[in-house]
């Protein structure tokens, strides 16, 4: 690939993280990021830092820390972040946009792998939404699932991988994941379990408790009469009150099938091939906002059903 092209694709994901962090506020860089034990400045210190190491200096922080990697990238980072303000990190993060020094032994496009991946481990658990571009978050993501530096090739051993916002699939296998090029990429890394990223697939599982860890805590569950107990009421908000639904629909899972429900995902549940009812989801991001059950057979009727793989 284009050595010139991936620079640039760096340089603007630097640009970008750069311009999303100067909105944070103080008490947002103390936050737990999705680096296991790294705050949010953690891992804005480990960033700043990925295009100016050295082998000299690599070499003594793996001595100290008896030769093992991670441990000796979170305490750079940690050490680094003690040291420096956050917004004194956000300049040379400007500053060294235009760096394009990978840390000893990276290739070309871990850089990019890096920016993108630290980008969500700090948006994520700060609830905020930051976009990965298409031809970037492709050619991390097929770098990604090749080298064996990031595990994904066990991982996601077979396993097939569609994403929902870019024309791109990858492997083979009994297993299916349909979900954003940033989803995808998480799960690749050990970020993200992959069976959480399908909502469909997980109500296939019949695993209740996989399924509550992917709605939204003000998830909004809609129903028709005909779904739920008489006295229930049709629509329910917050985690708390759909959980007796999500129980209740956990008894019939075992007949549950993925399914896309007038284009939309969802599930179906058809013992022995009659059609009882419908699951029809709303995602963002990796979680579910708003479910839909429908049984009512006149509606059922209506609904155009195509079963997925």
């Amino acid at each position: 690939m284009n050595a010139e092209l991936i620079q640039r694709w760096v340089r603007d994901e630097r640009l970008s993280l750069a311009d999303f962090l100067a909105g944070l506020s103080a008490d947002d860089w103390n936050r737990d990021s999705l680096c296991d034990g790294w705050t949010v400045h953690d891992v804005l210190a480990h960033v700043a830092l990925s295009n100016r190491d050295n082998w000299r200096r690599v070499l003594a922080d793996i001595i100290r820390a008896r030769g093992d990697w991670n441990r000796m990238t979170a305490d750079q980072a940690r050490r680094y972040a003690a040291r420096v303000t956050p917004a004194e990190l956000i300049a040379q993060l400007r500053d060294g946009a235009d760096l394009h020094r990978p840390a000893p032994g990276a290739s070309q496009l871990d850089p990019l792998v890096d920016i993108i991946i630290h980008g969500q481990d700090i948006a994520r658990p700060l609830g905020r939404h930051r976009p990965v571009p298409a031809a970037p978050g492709i050619a991390a993501l097929d770098h990604v699932l090749r080298s064996r530096f990031y595990g994904a090739r066990k991982r996601l051993r077979d396993t097939r991988l569609i994403a929902t916002d870019a024309d791109w699939t990858h492997g083979t296998g009994p297993t299916e994941v349909r979900a954003s090029l940033a989803d995808l990429l998480l799960a690749a890394t050990g970020r993200l379990e992959p069976r959480t990223l399908s909502p469909a697939s997980t109500a296939h599982t019949g695993n209740v408790e996989a399924l509550l860890e992917i709605l939204a805590p003000d998830v909004v569950r809609r129903a028709d009469a005909a779904a739920v107990p008489t006295g229930t009421p049709l629509t329910a908000h917050g985690i708390t009150r759909v959980t007796e639904d999500i129980a209740r629909f956990g008894r019939r899972a075992a007949f549950a099938e993925p399914a896309l429900i007038d284009g939309t995902v969802g599930a179906v549940v058809a013992p022995r091939g009659h059609l009882t009812l419908v699951l029809r989801f709303q995602v963002e991001g990796t979680r579910i906002t708003e479910y839909e059950v429908i049984a009512d057979p006149d509606r059922l009727r209506t609904l155009a059903i195509a079963t997925l793989p």
